[in-house]
């Protein structure tokens, strides 16, 4: 008579394991996609990308049951466990790193180059429709001075330049950097004060930074200072977020005034 070899069932577990690991994997990408392309609210794409980690987690502990259940009853399952594991950490890893980069250096979502008397947004209906009706506090101590480790203080930028030229150059630079303007106040009247409101995104998640340029005159020129915001702490991490968008952004406008200036004066 011919033994017919018998195998250990599959546990059920491990194959859950693995198969809502890489439905945590696919709600992920399912969010980033919504994050990037902005089809739905901005609060509703975060929801989904909050549910994904959620998902991994359940992963994660099914498939340490399923090793449990493999040592003790010899049951076969060991590989969909493991890529249970795999895909759960696939999703993790994002947030596992800002939680650790948070905890080892917060990085503060409201900076700007003068914290004694910050640039304030503005308060139109435009502007603050574009900012879902948010508007950044002027609040003593919760705007930071805009620093970058390693270099130091972020200045602002003084120009000789009359106003109107000062914001026009602003807004081209401003433009080829990719910042979408909201609002141009040209600095004319009474008060004197130019300003300029724009939203720039972070490049991989496309998260809204809220950035405010104010121009105030000198007796001979104009000094700019800039106040960014980040609406949501997860784009804290992202490149260019921050004191190091600032100084990118008043660096470019120093070159193109001086650009300007050398083209005046031939």
């Amino acid at each position: 008579m011919r033994r017919v070899p018998l195998h250990e069932p599959v546990t059920w577990i491990a194959l859950a394991s693995r198969w809502i690991g890489l439905f945590a994997v696919v709600v992920m990408v399912f969010g980033i996609g919504l994050l990037r392309f902005g089809h739905v609210a901005l609060t509703d794409a975060l929801a989904v990308m909050t549910v994904a980690p959620a998902i991994a987690l359940l992963a994660v502990l099914l498939a340490f049951v399923a090793f449990v259940v493999i040592w003790r009853d010899g049951a076969r399952g060991l590989g969909a466990a493991l890529a249970g594991i795999v895909f759960a950490l696939i999703v993790l890893a994002g947030p596992s790193y800002v939680l650790v980069e948070g905890l080892r250096e917060r990085r503060p979502q409201d900076v700007a180059t003068d914290v004694s008397r910050p640039p304030a947004f503005s308060l139109s209906r435009a502007a603050l429709a574009v900012r879902g009706g948010a508007t950044p506090s002027l609040a003593a101590g919760v705007v930071r001075q805009a620093s970058i480790p390693g270099k130091g203080v972020v200045e602002p930028l003084e120009l000789d330049v009359p106003m109107a030229q000062a914001v026009n150059a602003a807004l081209k630079v401003a433009r080829d950097l990719g910042w979408d303007i909201v609002e141009v106040s040209p600095g004319t009247g009474r008060v004197n004060i130019g300003r300029i409101d724009a939203v720039n995104y972070t490049p991989f998640l496309r998260l809204p930074v809220d950035i405010t340029i104010r121009f105030l005159p000198r007796a001979q020129g104009v000094r700019v200072d800039v106040r960014t915001v980040v609406r949501h702490s997860i784009a804290d991490f992202a490149l260019a977020v921050g004191a190091e968008r600032i100084e990118q952004f008043l660096e470019a406008l120093s070159e193109a005034a001086e650009e300007g200036e050398g083209g005046g004066a031939s």
